[in-house]
């Protein structure tokens, strides 16, 4: 006697019927009678009473039924809780091959609701082991899941290097030494294109795997950089400054989730915990905008509301200077006109 055997005279039990419940378990109708005789002989006794093509369960069936039922039930039960440990025990593998930042913020924050979770980070890809979760700027060949984000391009540039206006003219980076990712991030590619696209070839002076060196160097004076205006975290206190370019470039970043971990409860627990940290950090600047719009207009449509809408206009703008960094150059405006 087996589980399977079980669970085939349940279904023949619904079905009162031996060519019906072999269709809806996808199995030769001997095997099944087969199946339900040998039962029968096990338990040493007639489970169903043949009529024709029909059955009806005899006394002895529906007693057997009944007790099956919940025994089957809380079997399944207890392989699910199994299974489940067993996630919740195995660590998630994480590559960031982009928006390492905010991904990390995010790591933080799933862990600090569950101390017992356990991530495996890494920044560079391995043969060895594919990761369950990945944020990249590559669009995946093959996943189980995707989303994308998108995030405007801003220059970093040394607090003491002035430009004839802002936002900075692509033309006025020429003849500048550059500070970039290195090659393999495919963030020099990126330079390198849209400098050409003006007329002139950057000349890079230093190269990093890590975007904190990168900054470092850009506050130092060793050159100027593009940014990610939300995924490579703040510049203030580095002698950085982030200013809007005259052209609107953005990247795209893609979170998604591998194929080998779409029946991971953890992995996709995590995956969506992922999804939803990117939504609110990289729609937070439309929501400011938006406000920000209303308030301007009440600022300047009724002079009784003059004060107050001032005041409230100020208090907005602190209130998302201290929660949200980096601030975005035109947000730093609005501050300096009250």
């Amino acid at each position: 006697m087996d589980i399977q055997q079980l669970k085939y005279f349940l279904d023949v039990a619904q079905t009162e019927h031996m060519t019906r419940s072999a269709k809806r378990l996808n199995i030769a109708q001997p095997a099944l009678s087969r199946s339900v005789s040998r039962l029968e002989h096990e338990l040493g006794v007639s489970l169903f009473d043949r009529e024709g093509r029909g059955l009806q369960l005899t006394d002895e069936g529906r007693l057997f039924q009944r007790k099956l039922i919940p025994l089957l039930n809380e079997l399944d039960s207890i392989c699910q809780e199994i299974k489940g440990v067993h996630a919740e025990n195995r660590e998630v593998r994480v590559h960031l091959g982009a928006a390492s930042h905010i991904a990390a913020d995010a790591v933080a924050s799933w862990m600090s609701a569950a101390p017992n979770r356990r991530i495996s980070l890494s920044q560079t890809a391995s043969r060895d082991t594919e990761p369950d979760v990945v944020v990249d700027s590559l669009f995946p060949s093959v996943c189980a899941k995707v989303e994308k984000f998108s995030e405007r391009m801003m220059l970093a540039a040394p607090e003491n290097l002035m430009f004839s206006r802002v936002p900075v003219p692509l033309d006025e980076l020429k003849g500048l030494d550059f500070v970039s990712l290195s090659s393999s991030s495919g963030f020099t590619q990126f330079t390198k294109e849209l400098c050409v696209s003006m007329g002139f070839a950057p000349r890079i002076s230093f190269e990093s795997d890590n975007p904190s060196v990168v900054r470092k160097m850009i506050g130092l004076g060793l050159g100027v950089g593009f940014w990610p205006e939300r995924s490579w975290g703040g510049t203030k206190g580095e002698g950085v400054a982030l200013l809007p370019l005259d052209i609107q470039q953005k990247r795209e970043v893609y979170v998604w989730l591998s194929s080998s971990a779409e029946d991971n409860p953890l992995s996709c627990s995590f995956y969506d915990y992922l999804c939803h940290y990117f939504r609110r950090c990289f729609s937070v600047e439309k929501i400011f905008l938006k406000t920000l719009f209303f308030l301007w207009r009440d600022y300047f449509s009724s002079p009784y509301s003059l004060n107050f809408s001032s005041i409230m206009l100020r208090a907005f703008c602190s209130i998302f200077v201290t929660a949200v960094r980096p601030v975005p150059f035109s947000f730093a405006i609005c501050l300096c006109v009250f």
